[in-house]
């Protein structure tokens, strides 16, 4: 069985890239403002909700999620 990553920031070009780099290896699933496919999970920091289903099982975390570095959203 992979062991699972969840990645806050899931819309960013470095969460993206991960995903194609891990995807192989890992259960990737992804913290996101908006459920588009079907290993996103919600996350609205301004309701206090998250989707706790979305941290079930998972052995790492990576948190990129926040302001963009590159100023380009």
């Amino acid at each position: 069985m992979k062991e699972r990553i969840l990645i806050t920031g899931a819309n960013g070009k470095i969460a993206k890239r991960l995903f194609d780099v891990l995807k192989e290896n890992y259960d990737i699933r992804f913290l996101s403002r908006l459920k588009k496919q079907k290993n996103e999970f919600v996350w609205d920091i301004e309701r206090n909700y998250i989707d706790k289903s979305a941290i079930e099982g998972v052995h790492h975390i990576i948190h990129l999620s926040g302001s963009s570095i590159g100023g380009v959203y």
